[in-house]
């Protein structure tokens, strides 16, 4: 089966990677979470050094208006990264070939067992392989069939980002 990606379906992968995948999720946790809590030791720390209580009030408003504020400022941040990008306007046609074994994507094998997950987005299906590395899908009917396929034969649930597109991603601010 043959599919084309273009500019669009380019910026719907990296705006998945930059909001979506594990480790920006991960890293959005840990910054928010993380920094608060460090926030919270410091204070409490410092205060029991001085022998005093209002450092402590301060790091609880501090922290607070961290976990507030931080994930805006993190939104802003990745808006600003996304509008930076510079994708050409080239189309690439690519193929996709599914076996009883696995599949093919463009000249490379893979086995269905090396699919970790399927991820779909609006306009796209990302199948990360082998841990490192994604394949890119455009949406249509037969790549729709395709993928259920290859769920199927590699016990792997679609994880499903229905409305995540770089389009909504930057009129959605």
């Amino acid at each position: 089966m043959k599919f084309s990606l273009t500019n669009n379906d380019l910026l719907d992968f990296q705006t998945y990677i930059i909001t979506s995948s594990k480790k920006a999720k991960r890293m959005q946790i840990f910054n928010t979470i993380g920094i608060f809590t460090e926030l919270m030791v410091v204070c409490f720390l410092v205060d029991i050094l001085l022998k005093t209580s209002f450092i402590t009030i301060t790091g609880v408003f501090l922290g607070i208006a961290w976990l507030v504020f931080y994930p805006k400022f993190l939104r802003k941040k990745q808006l600003k990264i996304l509008k930076s990008l510079k994708i050409s306007t080239d189309k690439k046609d690519f193929i996709l070939n599914i076996n009883e074994t696995g599949f093919t994507y463009e000249d490379e094998n893979f086995k269905f067992d090396e699919i970790s997950n399927i991820i779909e987005c609006a306009n796209i299906y990302i199948l990360n392989a082998k841990q490192k590395l994604y394949l890119i899908i455009a949406k249509n009917a037969q790549t729709q069939k395709a993928i259920s396929k290859i769920s199927k034969n590699s016990n792997k649930l679609i994880a499903r980002y229905e409305k995540l597109s770089y389009e909504n991603f930057i009129n959605n601010v």
